[in-house]
């Protein structure tokens, strides 16, 4: 029914909007994961162009179906303090985060964006989009990272992803249909996807 190539759509703030920043976090966390390769991480390589030359990775926590989101440890530059970026399911990333971050660039309580939050992902989710969380954490002088380190994080924002529908679905459907064949589809994204 669909294409099968997930595709970057977009990579957005906490507010909704388009942020360059969300979207080089997304790239570290994808491009330095050593764990399972899949279509997701390929997709946000292909798109996101962002130097990030300067950036060292220092440790990472694979991806896993318990915790749903990879995190990745890592320093922008010389000196700079080591910062934990984690990408997955929005509610397991909302489940480790304290703060978000605000317009301003400060950090406001989740409890005071949640709500918006989860209108944001119902109105993506229901306009076909996979929608993951972005969130980090400084980590000062730390070397190495466990899964413990995985809380007090900050929503910095998501990243949504298409699989577009071949042209020619909805014939096919109505194909089926007018053969007395009904359809279900098994899918890994959320109903409303």
């Amino acid at each position: 029914m669909t294409a099968g190539q997930v595709v970057l759509e977009a990579s957005l703030d906490v507010a909704g909007k388009p942020s360059d920043a969300v979207a080089r976090l997304a790239y570290i966390d994808a491009f330095y994961q050593v764990g399972l390769k899949n279509p997701i991480d390929d997709a946000i390589c292909a798109a996101v162009k962002c130097d990030a030359s300067r950036v060292t990775k220092l440790g990472e926590l694979p991806y896993d179906f318990n915790r749903r989101r990879l995190s990745i440890l890592f320093t922008d530059g010389a000196g700079a303090t080591p910062t934990l970026v984690s990408k997955g399911a929005l509610d397991s990333i909302l489940e480790v985060c304290t703060t978000a971050q605000g317009p301003d660039g400060g950090s406001v309580l989740i409890a005071s964006v949640r709500d918006a939050v989860q209108k944001l992902f119902l109105d993506l989710s229901n306009q076909g989009y996979r929608v993951l969380g972005v969130a980090t954490r400084a980590l000062e002088g730390e070397p190495s990272t466990g899964l413990a380190d995985e809380a007090q994080m900050m929503l910095v924002g998501f990243v949504t992803f298409a699989d577009p529908a071949k042209p020619d679905a909805a014939r096919t459907l109505e194909d089926l249909a007018g053969n007395g064949i009904s359809v279900r589809m098994l899918t890994g994204d959320n109903r409303l996807v």
